[in-house]
């Protein structure tokens, strides 16, 4: 039962990030350590956009229904989710 809360509200957290930066229209994230700023506009902007939304949402079916947790489906979205962030970050312009 608890990991069920857990599943509803990471995932419920995750889809509402995911439709904030839907909204924002494009942002500016500074790094560290080089100090550069990656932009997230265009490809990488929906990219960015979209990988909260797809994790959030197989957490949410994984609190609807955990046995789905092996399901081909499921683990097909979470690493697209996954992937679409790593391709957002690839093709941010550095600067």
């Amino acid at each position: 039962m608890n990991e069920r809360i857990f599943y509803y509200l990471f995932g419920a957290g995750l889809i509402i990030t995911g439709l904030v930066l839907i909204r924002t229209g494009g942002f500016e994230l500074p790094t560290r350590h080089p100090p550069k700023t990656l932009k997230f506009f265009g490809l990488s902007y929906v990219l960015f956009s979209i990988s909260p939304l797809l994790v959030g949402w197989c957490l949410t079916r994984l609190g609807i229904d955990s046995s789905r947790r092996d399901d081909l489906l499921t683990k097909f979205w979470f690493i697209s989710g996954i992937l679409a962030m790593c391709l957002a970050l690839i093709t941010a312009q550095k600067s």
